[in-house]
């Protein structure tokens, strides 16, 4: 084609037709940059739509993560519920006029209320999207600002889970340690939730009995009221963490249904 008009040129220009030379000379200007347009924007079409793929990949990444979260981050709401559950049981035991009737029921309460949750959120398919840049693929500024918030807020929660593992066994087991066979726990202890894998051998009742003369019954509460004090804030985390992935999963699945 090119040397079709590198021939043609030749022989206005030998024909000394200058006018006839320049506007044909235009035209081809014209046609070049036409062609130079057309293949830009065919570029970005296909630019746009290498990163509409990719944009459906992340969220689609995202949504499994997501997902996944939410179904660990609910079995640790129920968890960290009954452990509230059970610190208020054993508290109304303490609080009734015949604690000693009610000691038998402690070997099974006190070993549930360490069987609390630890949400450990999955979010390395996030990171890696934060990271890489790939964030600015994602077109929905809403979601985008989900995902810049999440390490934060899981960041915050994790000190409140710090601070209630430490009183856990830093101050009620060994206050419990004194007065009560906790060994008694393996009688009443479910890990299946845990593991269905893991098959614990079975204990009988320990041969020693709750010192319940040296009990002093306010400094129980108090110490069983301290442990779920700090688990209601871990629990109000889990909550508040529980209605953040909800929202972010339905911003996702909403971008999916639209590509």
């Amino acid at each position: 084609m090119i040397p079709f008009f590198r021939k043609i040129r030749k022989q206005m220009a030998d024909d000394n037709k200058p006018m006839k030379y320049m506007r044909y000379a235009i035209g081809e200007i014209l046609l070049v940059v036409i062609g130079i347009l057309i293949a830009l924007q065919i570029n970005t079409w296909n630019n746009d739509r290498l990163n509409k793929n990719e944009e459906i990949r992340i969220l689609t990444g995202l949504q499994d993560e997501f997902e996944y979260n939410l179904i660990s981050l609910q079995e640790d709401i129920v968890r960290n519920r009954n452990s509230v559950y059970t610190v208020d049981k054993i508290i109304s035991i303490i609080r009734s006029e015949s604690f000693e009737n009610g000691i038998e029921q402690l070997d099974s309460l006190i070993v549930k209320v360490g069987l609390f949750g630890s949400f450990d959120a999955r979010r390395g398919y996030v990171e890696e999207i934060i990271n890489s840049g790939k964030l600015n693929l994602i077109n929905n500024q809403k979601l985008k600002n989900k995902l810049t918030r999440w390490s934060g807020l899981l960041e915050d929660a994790k000190e409140d889970i710090i601070f209630r593992n430490d009183n856990y066994t830093h101050i009620l087991i060994p206050y419990l340690i004194k007065y009560f066979p906790l060994a008694n726990g393996e009688l009443f202890k479910d890990l299946s939730p845990y593991s269905k894998r893991y098959d614990p051998k079975k204990w009988n009742k320990s041969p020693f009995y709750p010192n319940i003369e040296r009990i002093n019954l306010m400094v129980f509460e108090n110490v069983l009221w301290h442990h779920k004090h700090s688990q209601d804030f871990v629990l109000l985390n889990d909550l508040e963490i529980e209605a953040f992935v909800e929202s972010t999963l339905e911003l996702i699945k909403e971008d999916l249904k639209t590509k």
